[in-house]
């Protein structure tokens, strides 16, 4: 059973107005951050900004392929070219999300790379056998 404080309610005069906007006025961040949350929607705010406000992105992230779903249902992804990256608007009642790198099609794992060089060590030692005889 939950207490209710009176000394915090407010006081609805006659002919007072009370505003109920139609849509969330906040953003949600979610996928590889160190706080998955949703904060108020400020128009000031970067895309960056709001990943900055869910502490950030973790290590295994992939902010190449972050992307913002807007409240009618549109996607947009971050665009990179070159060395730049260009973030898409941040609007009202839409949701960041930073997904993960995928381990499985990450270009080389460690046991790709002893391969490579066993590989290549057991080559050239055949090759050098072959030409000093």
């Amino acid at each position: 059973k939950s207490k209710l404080d009176s000394t915090k309610d407010l006081l609805l005069l006659d002919g007072d107005i009370i505003y109920v906007p139609s849509s969330n006025m906040t953003v949600t961040i979610n996928g590889e951050v160190y706080r998955p949350t949703n904060v108020v929607f400020d128009k000031r705010k970067s895309f960056k900004n709001y990943i900055d406000n869910a502490g950030g992105i973790k290590n295994n992230a992939r902010i190449n392929n972050s992307y913002i779903v807007y409240s009618d249902g549109n996607v947009k992804k971050v665009k990179s070219f070159l060395f730049f990256k260009f973030f898409p608007p941040v609007k009202k009642d839409s949701e960041i999300v930073v997904p993960s790198i995928d381990e499985s099609k990450s270009k080389f794992n460690i046991n790709d790379v002893f391969a490579i060089i066993s590989s290549s060590v057991s080559t050239y030692l055949l090759f050098k056998a072959v030409t000093d005889n």
